[in-house]
């Protein structure tokens, strides 16, 4: 799946429009529902559908630092953003770790904890990052 798109604003509202929408393989059931909770969740989390209202306060929920570390035998900066203790119900991402090539500051990985409203924590992540599956 790969999916690529941009954010219209007006005023407090948000909508994210789709530029581009390629899927391959057997991701869809015969009734056009996802056939796998991961592709579901990844949909549901990153391509919100139609308008809502677009708040500019994540850091009210988050603690974020950075580190240094390694991934893949490269030098990294991480940037790390966990939930709040009592905003744990707030947010879908409930932990995201990005590591940026520090020669590049390219993103080189990210893994992240989700809280799906099946109320299941699914945990994933992605050596290689961007909007694939």
């Amino acid at each position: 799946m790969f999916r690529s798109g941009r954010l219209v604003r007006d005023g407090a509202l948000a909508e994210l429009v789709l530029d581009s929408v390629v899927e391959k393989g057997k991701l869809r059931k015969r009734d056009g529902s996802f056939r796998y909770l991961t592709v579901e969740m990844y949909d549901d989390v990153f391509f919100p559908k139609g308008e809502y209202v677009a708040s500019n306060t994540i850091h009210d929920h988050y603690d974020n630092r950075i580190r240094a570390d390694q991934r893949d035998g490269r030098e990294c900066w991480v940037f790390s953003s966990d939930t709040k203790e009592g905003h744990e119900g707030k947010t879908v991402i409930q932990e995201m770790s990005t590591w940026f090539g520090r020669a590049s500051s390219q993103v080189i990985a990210r893994e992240y904890h989700i809280l799906h409203r099946s109320s299941s924590w699914i945990s994933t992540s992605a050596s290689r990052c961007g909007t694939r599956w």
